[in-house]
């Protein structure tokens, strides 16, 4: 049986927002879940068995929720429209990436990347490629940071059905 197929509606429910290499805690929790079979019931072979629990407990992020998901992608979507708007030529069918890249030149073997708001550091670079992917990281997290000021996109708000438990949601509390 595929992965795919064993990640059950429990799974997921158990999985979620947990941050199995940062927290005792959830690594805790994931162990008991795969020992008892309340995450990925289906999956039989103990071998399989652990090869999955110690991959999700080497898992270096929060696990996102599908809502989650969906709202970070509406989050790259401001991203991806404002570097195609304001930086970008309107180069037809070419990808953000490729663009990007294409248009990248080096003069230098240090790039200045900003760790924090107006703190640079120069990082040494092998050569080009690196320092274009460096490059295309840079002006992302730029987009993303100011985004409010670089263009009248926004997030979309997604709407909620009636009697939403969403962790936000004031009546629920």
């Amino acid at each position: 049986m595929g992965l795919r197929k064993a990640v059950d509606t429990a799974t997921v429910r158990e999985l979620q927002l947990r941050a199995p290499a940062a927290s005792r805690r959830d690594r805790r929790c994931i162990s008991s879940s795969m020992q008892n079979k309340t995450i990925f019931a289906t999956v039989d072979n103990e071998q399989d068995r652990r090869h999955i629990e110690a991959a999700i407990l080497r898992f270096q992020h929060l696990v996102p929720t599908v809502e989650t998901l969906f709202k970070n992608l509406g989050y790259l979507e401001i991203g991806a429209k404002i570097l195609k708007q304001e930086i970008i030529d309107s180069t037809p069918r070419m990808t953000v990436r490729r663009a990007i890249l294409a248009n990248c030149t080096m003069d230098d073997n240090s790039i200045p990347v900003e760790n924090s708001e107006g703190d640079f550091v120069h990082y040494r670079v092998t050569g080009p490629d690196q320092a274009r992917v460096l490059a295309l990281e840079q002006l992302w997290l730029f987009c993303m940071r100011h985004f409010p000021h670089l263009g009248n996109a926004t997030p979309k708000k997604r709407e909620r059905t009636r009697g939403s438990s969403h962790p936000g949601d004031q009546s629920r509390l």
